[in-house]
């Protein structure tokens, strides 16, 4: 129940209209979209960010904290004044709370059409600690 509150309370947060962040004074300035997928073997973190190169990016791992950050440029610069502005620029963080522990030895990531791909297997003490449940409808 933990893990769905914290996933619930995150949501959440992220989904703050990010002009009343910065009018609270949070400095981020803008906020990609983040997909995070589980398996039996390896947890997966997708994240939208076109437009970034490689080289602006940074991606670290705290125990069971997966963080991102990196700046998005505006393509033109400021030789042009903005008629309409729909796309961020800026910088971002992004800190991913892991539902397990992870191998940090054999995490990976890819960077591909505008999107991010983290791949990080379970710990094996995570794995040895998975067991499935059985489900029977006898009652106890």
């Amino acid at each position: 129940r933990f893990q769905t509150l914290n996933s619930e309370a995150t949501r959440l947060w992220e989904n703050v209209n990010p002009d009343l962040l910065r009018a609270a004074g949070y400095s981020p300035e803008f906020f990609p979209r983040v997909n995070v997928y589980e398996s039996e073997k390896e947890c997966k973190v997708v994240m939208e960010i076109p437009g970034i190169e490689e080289k602006n990016l940074e991606i670290t791992l705290q125990e069971s904290l997966l963080i991102v950050k990196g700046t998005r440029k505006e393509p033109i610069g400021d030789i042009f004044n903005p008629i309409r502005m729909e796309s961020e620029f800026g910088n971002f963080v992004r800190t991913i709370q892991l539902p397990m522990k992870v191998d940090q030895e054999k995490v990976v990531a890819q960077y591909k059409n505008g999107l991010l791909f983290v791949h990080l297997p379970k710990s094996q003490e995570t794995l040895a600690n998975t067991r499935k449940i059985e489900i029977t409808s006898k009652t106890h």
